[in-house]
Formats: structure tokens, C-alpha cells, sequence
């Protein structure tokens, strides 16, 4: 409920209205869904009422109320205030709306947004006299306006952006009370862009379009956007139809707009010089400024005046090929251009080739720098940008540059570029410019430079991640190389000696590489942190104790669909590794423990095998790994059991084992008490019994059995799984035919009970499911779930209580109310207390009388509810106020009584024809009272 009122409130906020009093709402989506005959009464109440003491208002959001409101006759409504009617989809506007649209005499609010069916606002619109408010927001197929819009003397807002209009009324001047005017649409003949110049009152964001159709600037001039002062977002467009770029110049060059402008945007202008306004340095104001499909100009107006300009767009000036000395020109009174840039993009510059920069700081605030699909650029780039913080460049061929000098924590991105210089060491050769200089190689397609983590390190050129398609020039990187990722490199036989050495790689991705096979000699210890193996066949895993010696501080190794060689994989090689990976290793048959080397396994967090065919064991020690939190292992065919001394793994977490055919645990297999997940999934051998001690896993709150178990009847076995459990999934299990009553019972705080495709399960235990339960799903179990879907029978009734239900596709259950009447509905069932009651009283052979009176007191208890609530309904009609938001609120709370008030007489309903359907009170009195069905039908009467 709170977010349809925030959707609500939303909606007047979007609109610039504020303090609009909404009496009844009908929407599609959210909890102020009204029952029809409610809010028509609330109407037609309005009626009776006095309009200086109402606001009444309609809003409807979403095309399911269609058919509800053309019910409605609208030409009684003359108190209607508000009419809301946004997002209609595809269905049409109400016709009844449309036509009487003129009858609504009060109206000062109209919202017909979003209905792209819209296609006609009637001439009587011209009629709403005390219109204030117009919203037109996205009707693409409305192409025109009446002209009668132009009598609408107390317009103030006229929203019609993303309209499909052609053109603006004729006069649209006489509406000089218009504050918020979205759109002009200048149509053929273009003398309607005159009209602009009475509407002083404008203010806010104002786009001006079809401007190539303004055949004279005088017209331009008589439009005075220099006058509008409360405007700060102006936004000029011309057509694709522009032949005469005098003339443009000329319409722009009046177009000036007043010195409080803040964003400014020109789009598609065909003159090949820009005004002589733009980059004035009395528009102080100007902080956005975006220049697009300006393709007949030659050069940049002077943007460096502009004082508190932040983030500059040029984009698309295709004739465009040199940035000079004029983008920067700044007056005497200025130090430095761009005082305030802080956001500098050049996109799709098609003939651009060079940039001219200053021999000082021209960008002393900069701090993003973006070139994008420039192939023609060569350079050079500015020098120092000492402010900058991201730099990207991509799709310029051509470049031959050196990047500026800029901080160490600096990120760049090159892609596709020409050959690129980071400004380095002085231990680097230097070029005839002087520049100190580290050339990237030209086979590169992609760079990208990384901060660098760390007080102690400090440096002219920051820390850099290259990825590289040909390792021809890969001798000549930087030498701040943090990390490297080689791909798609055929010819690479090896790595080039020293590359390991570098004192500031960490990371080393090599994917795709089918010719590689060995890694050259380490001659120190490496600073690898990361190592990334993929698809690389025929690599030579090295020695253990080459890789002992020199790797460290290796913590995350990964080894994928390569090393066909590898038949043993010693887990101790790398004394500090956290986290192994090995996957899709075809020769692979044990894991082993290399006795020579004086490292453990205490560092290792995470191991993953999967994929690995001919996996057979694990080390005889078994896994001696303090630390390890994860276990995974997937689709081993040949792997016959689990590592030894499990119960060593004392922080282990996770165990997943998933399609290990020949897997086999020992007899009594312990597992570690820390274990908070356990998944077994198509594991014939992997059946879960007693002798596992599950119970004994005070920590295990999920636990997963899928697919196989074959032998397995029903589940789960008594004091097989702990109390403490929290959520449990059984999948796939072919032949299950039952769940165990008393096992599941002995799950106290199971909370989450998930059944899936387990076709020969027909029925749920008698007692139900655990009380504790909150999301039950039952999925694809042909048996059961028909008779689960009717949500009637013996088999619903079981797992009625629960409060969220899944049944395939849709949750039956799903919220408190639904709860709340199945627990009264729950409470008043007949099968067994109700009739053990009976009984008992035909035993002691009591009137039948004090049977029935015992039988019926839960009914009495459930009508004194009901007329309780009908006595509160009774009262809040009286008090019905519809003038705030209050009221609104307390209506949509009786909505909700009268809907829990239906749910208790539905429950009422089945509960009289339970006692129909069983004779409950016959079947019980009759045989054992004789005359007990006389005094039945006495009782019944009375």
C-alpha cells in the first residue's frame, strides 16, 4: 500500500502540482483498487455537496479499468476537479470521456499521458475555463491540437513532450499565463514561432523544434527567448530538410536566449558558423552545453569563456577537422580556459584529426575525458591534466599520442587505438620531444590503467592492466605492469623470459592460447597473486617444486580445459594458495600431497573439481585443511571416495556433490560439525541413512537431496536429519512414494520445504507438515499437485496454514489476509473436533440441545465479528470526508474490513455446506438419541 501512495504522490509531483486532494483512486497495480459500486457512490455524493468545500478528483492508472469507467456517465460529474487517466497502454481513452470532455466546467487538472492510442482532443476542451493543467506527456499518435486550446486563458502547464505534433495552434500566444510550456513545434511557413514572444511567464525547460521552417529572422527575433529569464533548460532543433545554412545562421544568431540560462542544447543546425553569442562570457550560468549534427560547421565557437561550464558534449560535426587556439580564446580578465569543465566528450567526429592544445593547463579541473569513434584522430592530446580521474578513448585508428600526465589514481581505457605513450620513468628512452616515454605495442586491443594501491607507491605514470592479441612487441610494456591478460595468441609457445620477474605483476590471465607449453624460468620469487589458465591444451603444468619456490604468494589458481598432460595435481605446491579451481582436466586421476615440500594446506578457503573424468582419489593423508569453508565436487565419473578424516575439515561450510556415479562414502561417515550446507544431487551410491549422523549437525540449516536414491520408498527417515534445520529440497526422487510423518515432524524450526518432479508421491502426511513452515513449493509431481490446484480436498487442507504456497505457477498464498481467513476457515473445520465433540456429548446422553449450542459457538463467535465490523463500516460511512488524504487513507482501510468481512461469510458458506454435505449432527444423534432429529428440527426453527 505504501507504494501506491508513493506512486500516487508520485504522479502530482511529476506534474508540478502540489497539495492535489485525490477523493478515489482506481488503478491496476496497486492497493487502491476500489470495488466499482464504492467509488461511483463516492461520486455521485460529490454531487449532492457544495464545490466550494470539494476537490474532487479521478485517477485511473492502467488499461484494466476500461470497461469500469465507461459505466460512468460523465456529464452528471460537473464537480469533477482532477480527471487522471495516464497510462492506458493500448487501450483507447473512454469514449465518454472525450465526447463530454467539455461538460467538466470545474475542471482544473487533465492528465492523459501515456495513452498512445490517443489520437483526437475534441475542439470542446476550449470549454474548460478553469483548466490549469494539460498533460499530453508520450500520445505519439496525437498530431494535432485543437485550436480552441488557445481560449484555455488560465493554462499555466502544458506538458506534450514525446506527442507525435506536427505543428502549435495558430494565436498559441493568447495563453500568456503559461508558466511550463514543454514543446513548440514551429509548423510550415514558420511564422507561428512569433507566438513565442508574449509567453513571458515561461520558465523551466522549453524545446523548440522544427525550426527549419522559419523563413525569416526577424521572425526568430520576435520570438524573444532573451526575454524569458526564468528559463534554464533551452533546447533548439532543426529538421533533416535544411538547405540554406545562411539563413540558419541568421534564425540563430536571434534565437539568443537570456544570460540565466543553465543547459543548452543544439541539434542538427545546417549554418556553417556558430553565433556570435554562444561563448560569451556574460552567460555565467551555462553549466551544460551539448553541440550535435551541426555538419556544416567548420570550427568550435569560444567555449573556453564560459565560467561555470562543467560537462561539454560535440558529437557528430562531420566537417569538423581541427580543434585550435579559438575553442579555448578567453578574455583578459580570465587566466585559464575551462575554469569550471569538470566532463569533456567527443563522439563520432568523423573527419576530426588533430587537437591543438595550449602549452599550459587549458582543463585545470577536469576530471572525465571520453573520445569515442573518431577514426581520423591522430593527436595530440593536452599534456597535463592534473584533475583528471577517468580517461577513454576508443575507435580512434589513427592515434599516435602520449597520454597526459595526470594523477596516480587516474583509470584509463584504451580500445582499438593506434600506438599509444604513457608518460614514465626516467628510466625509459626518450623521445626526440624531449617527452619521457613507454610505447605500448600496436598489435594492442584493449589497454586499461588501474590505480595502484598502497602508500609507498608513487610514480609519473599509474599502474596499467594490457591485454594483448600478439605478443610480438610484449618486451616493450610498461613497467608497472599490474596486470596482464594474453588471448588468442596461436603462435605463443612460451612466455618471453622475465615477464614473470616483473616486481608488480599480480595478475595473469592466458586464454586460447592452443601453442603454449611452458612457462619460462623464474629467477626470483614472483609477485603472482592470480593466475588464470583456459583452453590452453597442450601447457606443461610446471614441477612442484619450480612452482613451490617461486610462486609464493600465489593465493588464486585456476586451470581450466587445458594441461592434457597433467595425470597428478600436488594440492601442497603453493604454500599461501586460498582458492583452487581445476576443471575440465582430462588426464587428471589424483590429487596428491607432495611429501618433499615443507607446505601445508592450512591457507586453502575454496576447492572446486568439476569436469574431471578420470579423477579417482584423493590424498591417502586425507585433506588436512584447517581453513577450507568450500568443498565442491561435480561430475567426477570415476571418483570412488570422499577424502579421509573429514572431520579435520573443522570450518568447512559448504559441501556440493553433484553427478559422482561410483562415489561412495565410507560406512560411518562423519562429517564436520561447522557444515551449514549440504547438496547431494545424481549420485547413485550417495543414499542418506542414519549412519551418516546428519542429526548430529547442529550448524546445518540446509540440506538437498536430488535425482537417483532409487532404493529410497519414503523420507526422511526418523532422527535422520537434525532438529535445528532450517530449509530442505527434495528433487527427482523417481520412486518416493511418501514423506515420513515423524521425521518431518521432528523438524521443529524447518521453515522451507521445497518437492520437485517426484511423480510417484501421492499424498502428504495426515498430521500435515511441520507448523514452522513458511514457503512451501510443490512443482511437477504428477500425483499431488492436482490435487493441490482445486485448493480443495483432503490433501489442501493439510497445508492450508502455511502463508506462502507455490504450486507451479502462481503462489496461492501469498499474503496476511489470505492467512487470516484460512486460519478462522482452519478453525472451524467438522472432521474431528467438531464430530469427536459430538460423540463424546451422545456418550453422557446430554440434550441435543447443548450438542448443537457446543456445535454452533464458534459460528456465534465469527457473526458477532462480522456484525462488529459492519457496525464500524456503518460508522465510517457516516464520517465520510473526502477532503484529504486521511480520508483516502481510512477508505482504503474499509476496503480492506469489507474484503476480510466477504472472506469470513465465504467461510460461513462452507462451513454450512460441510454440514450439509456430512449430516454430521444426524449421523452422529440419531442413531444413539432416539427422537434426537425432532428436537433437531425444533432447535433449527426456534
Amino acid at each position: 500500500m505504501a507504494e501506491s501512495k508513493k506512486k500516487a504522490r508520485g504522479s502530482s509531483r511529476s506534474t508540478g502540482v502540489v497539495g492535489s486532494k485525490l477523493d478515489f483512486a482506481v488503478t491496476d497495480q496497486s492497493s487502491y483498487i476500489l470495488p466499482e459500486a464504492n467509488w461511483l457512490a463516492s461520486i455521485a455524493a460529490a454531487q449532492d455537496s457544495r464545490p466550494e468545500k470539494l476537490l474532487p478528483g479521478l485517477l485511473v492508472t492502467g488499461g484494466s479499468v476500461n470497461t469500469a469507467l465507461e459505466k460512468l456517465e460523465f456529464k452528471q460529474l460537473r464537480l469533477l476537479r482532477l480527471i487522471y487517466l495516464r497510462d492506458l497502454g493500448r487501450e483507447m481513452i473512454p469514449r465518454p470521456i472525450l465526447t463530454s470532455i467539455g461538460c467538466f466546467k470545474h475542471l482544473h487538472h487533465l492528465n492523459l499521458s501515456q495513452s498512445p492510442s490517443f489520437e483526437t482532443l475534441l475542439d470542446s476542451v476550449g470549454d474548460l475555463y478553469y483548466l490549469e493543467l494539460l498533460i499530453l506527456t508520450d500520445c505519439r499518435s496525437l498530431i494535432m491540437l485543437p485550436q480552441s486550446i488557445v481560449k484555455l486563458i488560465n493554462l499555466q502547464y502544458l506538458y506534450i513532450e514525446g506527442t507525435g505534433l506536427v505543428q502549435m495552434p495558430e494565436e498559441m500566444g493568447r495563453l500568456k499565463r503559461l508558466k511550463i510550456l514543454t514543446n513548440f513545434i514551429v509548423g510550415n511557413g514558420g511564422s507561428n514561432i512569433k507566438q513565442l514572444g508574449t509567453l513571458l511567464d515561461l520558465r523551466g525547460s522549453l524545446s523548440v523544434s522544427g525550426l527549419e521552417n522559419v523563413s525569416s529572422a526577424l521572425d526568430a527575433s520576435d520570438a524573444n527567448l532573451k526575454a524569458k529569464s526564468y528559463l534554464h533548460t533551452l533546447q533548439l532543433e532543426w529538421g533533416s530538410n535544411n538547405n540554406n545554412p545562411a539563413n540558419q545562421s541568421a534564425v540563430l544568431e536571434n534565437l539568443e536566449p537570456s544570460k540565466g540560462l543553465e543547459i543548452l542544447t543544439i541539434g542538427f543546425y545546417g549554418g556553417k558558423k556558430f553565433p556570435s553569442w554562444l561563448g560569451d562570457s556574460s552567460f555565467s550560468n551555462i553549466v551544460f552545453l551539448r553541440l550535435r549534427n551541426c555538419y556544416n560547421c567548420l570550427s568550435l565557437p569560444p567555449l573556453g569563456q564560459l565560467p561555470s561550464l562543467v560537462h561539454l558534449i560535440i558529437e557528430r560535426m562531420r566537417r569538423l577537422t581541427s580543434i585550435g587556439h579559438e575553442f579555448y580564446r578567453v578574455e583578459a580578465s580570465f587566466c585559464k580556459p575551462f575554469q569550471s569543465l569538470k566532463i569533456l566528450e567527443f563522439k563520432s567526429m568523423s573527419q576530426w584529426e588533430e587537437w591543438i592544445s595550449l602549452e599550459d593547463e587549458e582543463f585545470p579541473c577536469l576530471e572525465e575525458l571520453y573520445i569515442a569513434n573518431c577514426p581520423n584522430f591522430k593527436g595530440s592530446l593536452p599534456k597535463t591534466l592534473p584533475s583528471l580521474a577517468k580517461l577513454k578513448i576508443s575507435k580512434c585508428y589513427r592515434l599516435k599520442s602520449i597520454l597526459p600526465r595526470t594523477s596516480d589514481t587516474c583509470n584509463i581505457e584504451l580500445y582499438k587505438c593506434g600506438e599509444v605513450h604513457l608518460r614514465s620513468n626516467d628510466d625509459n628512452p626518450k623521445r626526440n620531444d624531449g617527452e619521457v616515454a613507454s610505447q605500448l605495442p600496436p598489435s594492442t586491443s584493449e589497454i586499461l590503467v588501474l590505480p595502484r594501491d598502497g602508500p609507498s607507491y608513487s610514480s609519473s605514470s599509474p599502474s596499467v592492466a594490457l591485454r594483448v592479441s600478439s605478443m610480438k612487441k610484449l618486451l616493450q610494456l610498461p613497467s608497472r605492469l599490474l596486470s596482464l591478460r594474453i588471448e588468442r595468441c596461436d603462435a605463443l609457445e612460451s612466455l618471453p623470459t622475465g615477464i614473470l620477474d616483473r616486481p608488480y605483476l599480480e595478475h595473469l590471465y592466458i586464454i586460447d592460447c592452443d601453442s603454449l607449453k611452458t612457462f619460462p624460468q623464474v629467477h626470483q620469487p614472483s609477485s603472482l597473486k592470480r593466475l588464470y589458465i583456459r583452453n590452453c591444451r597442450n601447457f606443461q603444468f610446471p614441477q612442484p617444486n619450480e612452482m613451490a619456490n617461486h610462486y609464493i604468494l600465489l593465493e588464486h589458481l585456476c586451470l581450466g580445459s587445458s594441461c592434457d598432460s597433467l595425470m597428478t595435481f600436488f594440492l601442497n605446491c603453493f604454500p599461501k594458495l586460498k582458492i583452487l579451481s581445476l576443471w575440465d582436466l582430462r588426464s587428471l586421476e589424483y590429487l596428491s600431497i607432495e611429501n618433499r615440500l615443507q607446505n601445508d594446506l592450512k591457507s586453502l578457503e575454496a576447492l572446486e573439481i568439476r569436469d574431471c573424468p578420470n579423477l579417482t582419489t584423493f590424498p591417502e593423508e586425507g585433506l588436512l585443511a584447517p581453513s577450507l569453508t568450500s568443498l565442491i565436487l561435480s561430475n567426477c565419473n570415476n571418483l570412488k571416495s570422499m577424502p579421509r578424516q573429514m572431520l579435520g575439515l573443522k570450518s568447512l561450510q559448504t559441501l556440493h556433490i553433484n553427478k559422482c556415479l561410483k562415489l561412495e562414502p565410507p560406512p560411518i561417515w562423519s562429517l564436520p560439525t561447522s557444515l551449514n550446507i549440504l547438496c547431494i544431487s545424481f549420485c547413485d551410491k550417495m543414499t542418506p541413512r542414519r549412519a551418516w549422523q546428519l542429526d548430529k549437525l547442529d550448524s546445518l540449516c540446509h540440506f538437498e537431496i536430488e535425482g537417483r536414491c532409487l532404493e529410497m520408498l519414503s523420507f526422511p527417515e526418523n532422527g535422520l536429519l537434525p532438529t535445528n534445520l532450517n530449509s530442505l529440497r527434495i528433487s527427482r526422487l523417481l520412486n518416493l512414494e511418501s514423506l515420513d510423518e515423524i521425521g518431518l515432524q521432528h523438524l521443529t524450526l524447518l521453515q522451507t520445504l521445497e518437492i520437485n518432479c517426484c511423480d510417484k508421491l501421492r499424498s502428504l502426511p495426515e498430521d500435515g507438515l511441520p507448523s514452522s513452515l513458511l514457503f512451501l513449493s510443490i512443482t511437477g509431481c504428477l500425483s499431488l499437485n492436482p490435487k493441490l490446484q482445486k485448493r480443495k480436498a483432503k490433501e489442501w487442507f493439510k497445508i492450508a496454514h502455511i502463508p506462502s504456497i507455490h504450486l507451479g505457477e502462481e503462489d496461492l498464498i501469498g499474503n496476511s489476509q489470505c492467512l487470516e481467513a484460512e486460519q478462522v476457515k482452519s478453525s472451524r473445520q467438522i472432521p474431528k473436533e467438531v464430530t469427536a465433540m459430538a460423540e463424546n456429548e451422545a456418550e453422557k446422553c446430554k440434550s441435543a440441545e447443548e450438542v448443537i449450542g457446543s456445535f454452533t459457538q464458534k459460528d456465534e463467535w465469527v457473526e458477532g465479528k462480522v456484525k462488529k465490523k459492519n457496525s464500524i463500516r456503518h460508522l465510517d460511512k457516516q464520517k465520510m470526508v473526502p477532503e484529504n488524504a486521511s480520508t483516502l487513507r481510512g477508505r482504503v482501510k474499509l476496503q480492506m474490513k469489507n474484503m476480510f468481512t466477504r472472506k469470513i461469510e465465504k467461510t460461513n458458506e462452507w462451513f454450512e455446506c460441510e454440514v450439509r454435505k456430512k449430516n454430521s449432527i444426524r449421523h452422529l444423534l440419531g442413531q444413539t438419541i432416539k427422537g434426537a432429529g425432532k428436537c433437531i428440527n425444533i432447535t433449527r426453527t426456534s
